[in-house]
Formats: C-alpha cells, structure tokens, sequence
C-alpha cells in the first residue's frame, strides 16, 4: 500500500522522499522508497510493527550518499505471516550520525500462494549489479506478459519474458556479461499494466 504524499525530511536532513510503497506477496512483503535528492546520507533503517506502536529492526540499507537524481531502493522482508498486517517506517540516517523518521507509513498484508492481488514490478536486485541481477513481478490475473530491456536510448537489449502466464509472482535473472557499464531501463507490459525502472550495471 503506497504511504501518503511524499515529503521532504526536516531541515536538518536533506533527504527528499520521492515515495514510499509496501506491497504484500506470497509470504513476503516488499517496500519500496525512493529520494528525489540526497546529500551526504549513510544508509536507511527500516522498521516494522503490527500495531503501530511496538517497532522493531527489519532492515539496514545503504544509501547512494551524494544524489541530485531520483535513487530507489527496495527490501523483500520473509520474516513474516500470511494474513498479519504489517506497517513499515524509515529513518534515514545521515553521514555525521544525525538521524530522523520519516513521518509516512507504508503497511501491507502478506498472502498465502495464490492470493496475489495486484500487478507490481519490484526493482532488480542488486542493484547496482555485476553482472547478474534478479527481477521480480506480481500478476493479479492471468495476462499476457512482457519484460525487456532497453538502453538508454531506447534500443531494446533483449526480452526476459513474452508470453501467457498465470497470477502470482515472479522473479526473472538478467545475465548482463555481455554488455557495457551504464544505464539500463526494464519495462514489463501485463494487459493494460505498464511500469519502467532503471538499474545500472557497474562492472
């Protein structure tokens, strides 16, 4: 479930959120967050509850640090059971040891097999990479389904999946041995559901 409008951190952190998103899968919960601009930030903590008041410790991410562009990040949280709603907040900690919450909360329900319902792609992991990384989606409905690569150019790399497939979810390996540093975008195409994200292999 996607947080409420994204806001700017206080003065005394210069982090600008761009989103902050936690879908339910199929054991499983991903939240996903993004920085519009960063400057000198260490990493982020992700906490999470099952009220809203108790929280604890479900992650440590690095943070790119120095970012005048948009960065996204993303934690796959297994520790969890099906049917529990879970509630998901950050604090993002800055290079000096300075820390403070980021006022939005991200919550979402993990399912039992079969019990996927909504359409998502998830961005690769790792991420940077070098030089395989993993992609993973979620279909609500049988659809026809396709997921390529382009440059930044929009030339197309290659496809990873075209083709029917049923609901659920779904995680794809991108072999980029191949190919030249730089900047990567990834597309997936379900029936109407189109979503683009970018990776960057690093070699």
């Amino acid at each position: 479930m996607r947080a409420a409008s994204a806001s700017r951190l206080d003065n005394f952190l210069p982090v600008e959120m761009a989103s902050f998103d936690a879908t339910g899968l199929e054991g499983e919960v991903r939240v996903d967050w993004s920085t519009a601009t960063e400057t000198n930030t260490s990493h982020f903590l992700l906490e999470r509850s099952t009220d809203n008041e108790n929280w604890s410790n479900a992650a440590q991410v690095q943070a790119h640090g120095e970012s005048s562009s948009e960065t996204r990040y993303s934690f796959t949280d297994a520790n969890v059971l099906a049917g529990t709603a879970y509630s998901y907040r950050l604090t993002v900690v800055n290079m000096d040891g300075s820390s403070s919450v980021y006022p939005e909360i991200a919550s979402a329900t993990p399912g039992t097999q079969g019990t996927v319902t909504e359409f998502a792609l998830a961005q690769n992991y790792p991420n940077p990479f070098n030089p395989e990384t993993n992609i993973s989606y979620t279909l609500a409905e049988a659809s026809n389904v396709s997921l390529k690569v382009f440059t930044v150019t929009g030339e197309e790399v290659t496809t990873l999946v075209n083709g029917n497939q049923n609901a659920g979810s779904f995680n794809v390996s991108f072999n980029a041995a191949a190919l030249p540093s730089g900047l990567y975008f990834y597309r997936l195409n379900a029936g109407s559901f189109t979503d683009t994200r970018k990776m960057l292999l690093l070699k």
